[in-house]
């Protein structure tokens, strides 16, 4: 296992973005400039950024931000809070 790099996804997202590049090209075994290279990195960073951005909006402040922001989904929210104190108050198992 030492012998093993680590991902370079791994490293890219743990902000060791150097040494993701240099494991990406020892695996590539291309030089570190090479074109596809630094495509395939820049690719690999583009797909860290777009699931940041979407955990972002996975936690309670932004989920409550994107509420406030759009009313159509505050509407559909409130629907749904209705429904659900409905049912537990119907006396139904």
């Amino acid at each position: 296992m030492p012998l093993i790099p680590e991902s370079p996804r791994w490293l890219a997202l743990r902000g060791r973005n150097e040494e993701a590049l240099q494991v990406l090209s020892r695996l590539r075994a291309l030089p570190d400039d090479h074109v596809y290279l630094l495509e395939e990195y820049g690719q690999i960073h583009d797909s860290i950024e777009t699931e940041a951005d979407a955990k972002a909006s996975l936690s309670w402040l932004g989920l409550l931000r994107e509420l406030r922001r759009d009313r159509t989904l505050l509407r559909r929210f409130i629907l749904i809070q209705g429904i659900q104190v409905g049912f537990n108050f119907s006396g139904g198992e």
